[in-house]
């Protein structure tokens, strides 16, 4: 499976939980200028996953110097969700997804334990309740999920083909912790 299709095989996952639908190409529009704008707007937009820019939760500043991508952010989502990436499949993407409910934490963890065909790991002290786990779905990721305290999920996901597996766990944590902080 080519590393493209494999990265929109792993979006699809992500985007939905119930496997309900997949963001379209469509979907997916530079949100640079959208990124840019005051921080009222990120706080604004997180009232309501269903709304949200999921681009707006992080500054380019706080990716670049967390996980090193210079790529500007790509907004995304389906009905359920709301995302935001940063990066390519070729090399090393940051994928963030908002959910309005809670009940995607769940879901999330019994989809990805399946696809990996691996354990999740507690994380402790990240919002109400959060798992971490590494796989190989065809491309190697690592994914961190965060039940966060007002509700709602937060999933951070650094994948590729040209990234480092060791640095992922602490990356997709600074990553979260930044979106949380975040009112």
């Amino acid at each position: 499976m080519s590393g493209v299709r494999a990265g929109a095989v792993l979006f699809a996952l992500l985007s939905s939980c119930r496997c309900g639908s997949t963001p379209s190409p469509e979907t997916t529009v530079d949100a640079t200028a959208e990124a840019s704008a005051p921080a009222a707007s990120a706080s604004a937009a997180a009232s309501d996953a269903g709304r949200v820019n999921a681009c707006l939760l992080l500054t380019q500043a706080e990716v670049e110097e967390t996980t090193g991508l210079l790529a500007p952010p790509k907004r995304g989502g389906t009905a359920t969700n709301a995302s935001c990436s940063w990066g390519t499949f070729e090399k090393k993407i940051l994928v963030l997804q908002v959910f309005p409910s809670s009940s995607h934490f769940d879901e999330s963890r019994r989809s990805f334990e399946t696809l990996y065909k691996s354990k999740a790991i507690d994380v402790v002290d990240l919002g109400k309740r959060a798992f971490y786990l590494e796989g190989v779905a065809s491309i190697p990721a690592a994914t961190l999920v965060v039940e966060r305290p007002q509700g709602g999920a937060v999933l951070v996901q650094i994948s590729g083909k040209d990234f480092s597996l060791p640095k992922a766990k602490d990356e997709t944590a600074a990553i979260a912790k930044a979106v949380l902080a975040k009112p």
